[in-house]
């Protein structure tokens, strides 16, 4: 079903909002989430395997954009440090 399909009134886009979370419920279930979907969505390490090497190269790089280039520091934005 697409939105194209519904006039655009507040009625057709709560209908057509309510048709969508009725199929998803219907793909999860009621009130319990997929959680095999959920961990593929979330954990990329589980299906990137160089991982470890792609963590190590942003080390290096954010080692080295820290202390080899040239930047400012501790800027505020606000009256205050904390903005």
């Amino acid at each position: 079903m697409l939105c194209h399909d519904f006039e655009l009134s507040s009625n057709s886009i709560s209908s057509f909002i309510q048709s969508l979370m009725a199929e998803t419920k219907a793909q999860v279930g009621e009130n319990q989430p997929d959680i095999e979907w959920l961990e593929s969505q979330y954990n990329v390490r589980s299906y990137l395997t160089d991982h470890p090497k792609i963590f190590a190269q942003w080390a290096e790089q954010s080692r080295y954009a820290r202390f080899d280039l040239d930047g400012y520091w501790n800027l505020y934005f606000g009256e205050s440090e904390a903005e």
